[in-house]
């Protein structure tokens, strides 16, 4: 699971592998923040609440529970309802002109190739997440479509918890991948793994503090020489398909990760011996804790 560990804390368990799969919607696999910026832009200001004026400033305010949010915006507990069934509205009228992430559909057709099981675990309104799902060619890769009951995206810890305890797949084979201090909330809740994607609905800075990996993209292409330390993330999935007998193996460019000398594996290092899965983050988090093999 995610988060810091005291110091004189027991080593972690060996890291399982990877077998399910959790994704957060909106921000991770939907590109949704300048969409939702100006959606509030265009419903706000009819309740006297001032625009926003830049992806940062939305950052600094944006948190879960949604209310909370809310009330960093000027929203009071009077108008809580009706400022959120008005954003709603609106969201849902534009939202065909809404993308995927470019990398969204390749990744998962990367982990379903892994035989990785995935589903979506999101704060959407379950029918109004399966009807956003149903606009692109992605609900197959997902065996469940997990979101609430209504629309003020106060958690989905308990929906988690649940889908957890009858998936039939433990919380140790289990990755959560979001794209804000929630979705870490949920997977220690959970206790699964966790990754956190920095281009969504909140900073890089702010996911950081949940002392999770922390990528800005799924995974990268890269050739040549440097190409594992060129930019803050590349996934590859494996294992991949056996070559002919007579065509020479070149050495895997991407090696696992293994902890310096005498420390302990990170708990959110993904690139075990074993997982069908390699990840590899160059970024700090990792380099403070592993090196290559």
């Amino acid at each position: 699971a995610c988060g810091p560990s005291p110091a004189n804390a027991a080593p972690p368990p060996p890291v399982s592998p990877i077998r399910q799969v959790l994704w957060d919607w909106n921000g991770t696999l939907l590109d949704d923040l300048t969409y939702a910026i100006g959606v509030r832009n265009r419903t706000f200001p009819a309740f006297g609440l001032p625009r926003i004026g830049s992806v940062a400033e939305y950052h600094r305010q944006f948190t879960f529970p949604v209310r909370r949010y809310y009330e960093r915006a000027g929203v009071t507990d009077e108008t809580f309802v009706a400022v959120a069934h008005a954003w709603m509205a609106e969201y849902v009228r534009g939202f065909d002109a809404v993308p995927l992430h470019g990398d969204a559909v390749e990744t998962l057709a990367r982990f379903a190739a892994a035989g990785v099981r995935q589903a979506v675990l999101s704060a959407t309104r379950r029918d109004m997440l399966e009807s956003q799902i149903a606009r692109f060619p992605i609900r197959a890769y997902f065996t469940d479509v997990l979101g609430l009951s209504d629309i003020y995206a106060r958690s989905k810890e308990a929906v988690g918890l649940d889908y957890l305890a009858r998936c039939g797949v433990p919380a140790a084979s289990t990755l959560m991948i979001g794209d804000t201090l929630h979705d870490a909330e949920v997977a220690r809740a959970m206790g699964t793994g966790c990754v956190l994607v920095a281009r969504g609905h909140q900073s890089r800075e702010t996911l950081l503090t949940a002392a999770c990996p922390s990528w800005t993209r799924f995974w990268r292409r890269r050739h040549g020489r440097g190409a594992d330390r060129a930019g803050p993330i590349i996934m590859k999935c494996a294992p991949r398909p056996a070559r002919r007998k007579e065509a020479p193996r070149a050495p895997h460019p991407f090696p696992p990760l293994r902890p310096l000398h005498g420390e302990a594996p990170h708990p959110c290092a993904l690139a075990a011996a074993g997982s069908p899965l390699f990840f590899f983050d160059t970024g700090p988090t990792f380099r403070r804790c592993a090196r290559r093999a």
